[in-house]
């Protein structure tokens, strides 16, 4: 299982660009990777996919926390848990995607958190559905 590949973009004016981040659920110690992915080449009609240039890196445990201080803010994140097939240079991901429940925790007396709450679920549509479950069917 892998998660959560989390898009980041930077929060100030200028040529925005994404770095894609994403750990092991499965091996909390392995380290981060961080991903740029460059602009689509011109479509080349003798080409069968698109292509763009891609960078790869390993990274330490603060990646988060580093990327937060450089300005980027996260855009979405999810948990894929799936396979990944390598042929040659080649490599394809065959995966699930699965959903993240969003829950808050608020002292007695809080009832504006779950304001906040559905505020804060609508900004994340189409992304996140804020549905009401019922705590005797997770048991």
């Amino acid at each position: 299982m892998e998660a959560p590949p989390v898009t980041l973009m930077p929060g100030q004016q200028g040529n925005p660009f994404m770095l894609r981040a994403r750990r092991s659920l499965l091996h909390p110690t392995a380290p981060w990777h961080l991903r740029y992915q460059g602009q689509l080449e011109v479509a080349d009609k003798s080409r069968h996919a698109l292509v763009r240039n891609c960078v790869d890196v390993a990274a330490w445990h603060s990646l988060p926390e580093f990327l937060n201080e450089m300005g980027f803010r996260m855009d979405h994140e999810f948990v894929a848990k799936g396979q990944v097939f390598r042929k040659g240079a080649m490599k394809v991901v065959v995966s699930k995607l699965l959903r993240v429940l969003l829950s808050v925790l608020a002292p007695a007396g809080q009832d504006t958190v779950s304001e906040d709450m559905r505020s804060f679920a609508e900004q994340l549509k189409p992304l996140v559905h804020l549905e009401k479950i019922d705590p005797k069917r997770l048991m």
